[in-house]
């Protein structure tokens, strides 16, 4: 019953330690040490302390609980380093370990760049991935990606995507500065899908649709 808190990066924060809000106490603690040493100014790499941890990043919305492992998923993003480089790198956090383990996955993997979004569908165990073009799945047990949708999108990268578990749709919302403005689209993630994205009309709290990054469940 915890938030779990990650991410820095870019020039904002080199230290790639991970915290949790417990909302049984109300208290925040941190859960581990950063991984030593912290990544260069000058270097751009996806992994530190030897090659064992992950570089500090901003996330975007690529970083998710899997409650099947008691595992964070995490992918890409802005690394710790002046320029601020993107990876295109899986990585997964056990809980049970405390450890973080570096996946070399089978498949097509996404593109690494800024914005891309996913989500957790607790009905099939996968991790739902949109790379601003492509939709794809990650499955981490078998460290595999596939990629579902054969038309290419050219979405922004301030938006965030969540599943509809009962309706087997992955939706993404906020602000597409490629399209202008804000907007709502939606996935059908379920058998014999086509996997084509479709813009959705809403109505009441629209605002959310206005704004970067909004938080979306």
């Amino acid at each position: 019953n915890r938030m779990i808190i990650w991410g820095g990066g870019h020039n904002d924060y080199y230290g790639n330690e991970l915290y949790a809000v417990n909302l049984d106490t109300q208290t925040v603690e941190r859960l581990n040490s950063p991984g030593l040493p912290t990544a260069s100014t000058s270097s751009c790499q996806t992994a530190i302390a030897n090659g064992t941890h992950p570089n500090s990043r901003h996330t975007y919305d690529g970083i998710e609980y899997v409650p099947t492992l008691d595992r964070m998923f995490v992918f890409g993003g802005s690394l710790a380093c002046s320029s601020g480089n993107f990876g295109s790198d899986t990585w997964m956090f056990d809980f049970g370990t405390m450890r973080w383990y570096r996946m070399n996955p089978s498949g097509p993997v996404p593109n690494g760049d800024a914005g891309m979004m996913t989500a957790f569908d607790p009905v099939t165990g996968l991790i739902f991935l949109h790379d601003r073009s492509h939709l794809y799945s990650y499955d981490p047990a078998a460290d595999r990606y596939t990629r579902l949708s054969s038309a290419g999108e050219s979405l922004g990268y301030h938006m965030v995507g969540a599943i509809d578990p009962k309706r087997r749709r992955f939706v993404i919302a906020g602000y597409d500065r490629n399209a202008g403005g804000g907007r709502l689209y939606a996935y059908d993630i379920g058998p014999g899908s086509s996997y084509s994205m479709q813009r959705l009309s809403s109505s009441g709290a629209t605002a959310i649709l206005g704004n970067y990054y909004p938080g979306l469940e």
